[in-house]
């Protein structure tokens, strides 16, 4: 996950299990920037998720992955074959 601070420095994080720990490690690295003495400090954070993450559970499909698993899909129901 690439984090730019302003004046062109680019810090890559290692790949999170969670959310939160991209947070807290993001954290980390912006607090130790802003305490460099800068009155202003402008920071943004950008934390891709699959589209699964987004979707409510109640339309989610039960035989649904995520993109990662690469496993074939169970044989529709109602479907002779």
């Amino acid at each position: 996950l690439p984090l730019t601070v302003s004046g062109g420095v680019v810090t890559c994080l290692q790949p999170a299990e969670s959310l939160e720990t991209v947070i807290g490690t993001a954290d980390q690295v912006l607090h130790g920037a802003k305490s460099t003495g800068r009155d202003t400090f402008w920071s943004e954070v950008v934390a891709p998720q699959p589209l699964e993450g987004f979707e409510p559970a109640r339309l989610r499909r039960p035989w649904r992955l995520p993109p990662s698993f690469d496993v074939p899909m169970p044989p529709q129901y109602g479907q002779q074959g």
